[in-house]
């Protein structure tokens, strides 16, 4: 007999795509970064955010939620905040180096 499905398991996929484009707005977009002197946890905030929506993926993931490609670009999207400090150790690491300028 078939599986059936419940609502819940959609909710968990939409909710992690949300979390994990709010998480890529907040690291690459300027405008919607949120300065420290206005809220000095923003930092918190943001690797708290991106805590969140990993979790809400990979929860789907294992859980083997209908919708699986929404759940691995929310993965994708909720590392933003490591891949975005990945790419500027790497620069750094270029510029000290002499490799970039």
């Amino acid at each position: 007999m078939l599986k059936r499905r419940g609502r819940h398991e959609g909710a968990l996929c939409w909710a992690a795509l949300t979390a994990g484009l709010l998480c890529f707005l907040f690291v690459y977009v300027i405008p919607l970064q949120i300065p420290p002197e206005r809220f000095p946890y923003s930092g918190f905030a943001l690797v708290l955010l991106t805590v969140a929506s990993f979790s809400l993926a990979l929860a789907g993931l294992i859980r083997n939620a209908p919708r699986r490609w929404l759940l691995r670009i929310a993965l994708v999207l909720s590392l933003s905040l490591p891949i975005f400090w990945l790419m500027v150790v790497l620069w750094l690491l270029g510029v000290a180096f002499g490799t970039m300028q």
